[in-house]
């Protein structure tokens, strides 16, 4: 991710255009046509913006689930999608879930039951979502059966059968991910007005993180070049090198913590951080982020919801995360990028909020 990208990704607050921009670049890969699905959780006011937004298209979508003023959005092509699901061994994967129907709004009925059944016991996602998104059925089987562990490789999804393949197509959904980023910041340039931008990090701003790999680190790196890129300064420190009290000081915080055992803070250093600035957070302006090697992103949605109720004010409402661990060939890749860029993820850092640009380019991109 380009210093730039996090430029613009704190500033804006028109619904309309984060709503537009978090679809186009959470789910490039599908619009672009290289993918049969895409699923994301939105706030629940960007969902209003979708009708607008995909009419006279061949998208559609439905929303799986709504909590806590979130929704988990699926949105699909029905010709592609119904192909997909009636082939026989696909057929045979779901029926063993429920999935007797042949009707693809019935299929999506029984879908979004199974993730509120599954989400209100805090499992994550059903299993055979893999299905409805498109994974290989040996690696949707082979997750089942190993119960999410002794994958060869992970990525966009968790790989137990030809990885060659599977580097292959990340790449090309990492391509359109980064197709989509350039389209948006080609050629034009931030305004030369000034970026006092309201409700982004922006003048003196505070980074603290606590990385085990390196991957969060990288994260805090990027989002000090993009406060930087939008004006501001930055001061990044290890967690350990800092205290609550001098970090208070600051009325712009970013914080970043990867998602550690059951997906919850680091314990020895970060949450005992986080536990004494807990009180002096209320009316600061606080960005979250941090990367995770499984799970869906729990750490970071009840870490936001802490937060929330210490009083900070979210910049971005369900913080930045990025999927860790990529192969060698991925951090060559990496390191072969401009600094800032997905450095050490895998391009696999997801926006939940988005940028103030031309709103044409949602529908272009394909």
């Amino acid at each position: 991710m380009s210093s730039e990208t996090l430029s613009y990704f704190f500033q804006n607050e028109d619904i309309k255009l984060k709503a537009r921009f978090q679809v186009a670049l959470q789910c490039a890969p599908f619009l672009k046509g290289i993918k049969i699905s895409s699923v994301i959780t939105m706030e629940q006011k960007m969902c209003e913006e979708l009708q607008e937004i995909f009419e006279e298209t061949e998208v559609e979508y439905r929303i799986l689930s709504c909590r806590d003023s979130r929704c988990l959005v699926f949105f699909f092509r029905r010709s592609e999608l119904e192909y997909h699901l009636m082939l026989p061994d696909n057929q045979r994967l779901l029926e063993a879930y429920g999935y007797h129907m042949r009707n693809l709004d019935e299929m999506l009925k029984r879908l979004a039951q199974r993730v509120r059944q599954i989400s209100s016991r805090k499992l994550g996602f059903p299993h055979e979502i893999g299905v409805f998104l498109g994974y290989p059925k040996e690696d949707v089987e082979g997750f089942i059966h190993n119960e999410g562990r002794k994958y060869l490789m992970i990525g966009y999804w968790k790989v137990y059968s030809n990885p060659s393949r599977a580097k292959m197509i990340f790449k090309s959904y990492d391509q359109a991910k980064e197709g989509v980023v350039s389209r948006i910041f080609k050629p034009e340039k931030v305004s030369g007005k000034s970026h006092n931008n309201e409700g982004g990090i922006h003048m003196n701003a505070a980074v603290v993180y606590w990385s085990g790999t390196g991957n969060t680190e990288a994260m805090a790196q990027a989002v000090a070049e993009g406060i930087q890129a939008a004006g501001g300064t930055a001061e990044v420190c290890e967690v350990g090198q800092t205290d609550a009290d001098t970090i208070s000081k600051f009325d712009k915080i970013a914080l970043g913590c990867p998602s550690m055992g059951a997906e919850q803070l680091e314990d020895s250093e970060m949450e005992p951080f986080v536990e004494e600035l807990e009180p002096m957070i209320s009316g600061k302006q606080l960005l979250l982020f941090g990367s995770y090697g499984w799970g869906d992103g729990e750490w970071m949605r009840d870490w936001c919801q802490r937060m929330e109720e210490a009083g900070a004010h979210l910049i971005c409402e369900e913080g930045v995360i990025a999927n860790e661990t990529p192969d060698d060939a991925a951090l060559e890749e990496c390191r072969a990028r401009r600094k800032g860029t997905d450095h050490g993820i895998g391009i696999r850092i997801l926006f939940p909020c988005a940028f103030k640009r031309n709103q044409s380019l949602l529908l272009s991109i394909g």
